[in-house]
């Protein structure tokens, strides 16, 4: 048994082609967990299997499998928000288009396909824990700030930010909608 724990949190980094799969090394072993299923069964049965091939013992790897048990468990951070406000704009939400039309077209592809119903479930679940305090002024310095991007966009984005702040005002501290 391998006991995996904040340790080897510096490692978290290294993952699989795929970007899931967990992988780190201890005193000159590594180790792959499992993510999507048996990936480590499938890894254990293949060079098991390169054992009767033509190939040499150092022309593959050779993996044992191994039970492994995790520390505690936390949230993961917040993360990947390329597709939020309406960014593709090549295929599905064309600068051109009318924003609040789009916004009513976009669809959530986790829990269920409405991103209120999700918030609703996920709050239910495990309460409010989240508050922001940003306002107009902020979002405006943000987009300011950034100097790449065209200004058609960044208006786009402001707009966004606005509109769903006044939509979700009670995750606001002041609860205002500007």
């Amino acid at each position: 048994m391998v006991e995996l724990f904040g340790k080897h949190k510096e490692m978290e980094s290294r993952k699989s082609s795929r970007g899931n799969q967990l992988k780190w090394e201890e005193q000159g072993i590594w180790y792959k967990a499992d993510y999507t299923g048996y990936e480590g069964l499938a890894e254990y049965v293949i060079s098991g299997l390169f054992a009767y091939s033509s190939l040499g013992g150092k022309e593959y790897v050779s993996y044992q499998t191994e039970e492994i048990v995790y520390g505690h468990n936390r949230y993961c951070p917040i993360f990947d928000h390329g597709a939020a406000l309406l960014a593709d704009t090549t295929m599905d939400y064309p600068l051109t288009g009318d924003t609040i039309g789009l916004m009513k077209e976009v669809r959530a592809k986790t829990i269920c396909q409405d991103f209120d119903e999700q918030l609703d479930a996920v709050e239910r679940l495990y309460g409010q824990h989240i508050q922001f305090s940003y306002n107009r002024k902020v979002v405006e310095s943000v987009l300011a700030a950034e100097k790449y991007y065209p200004a058609e966009s960044k208006r786009r984005v402001g707009s966004i930010l606005m509109d769903q702040k006044r939509k979700y005002r009670y995750l606001f501290a002041d609860g205002s909608s500007e």
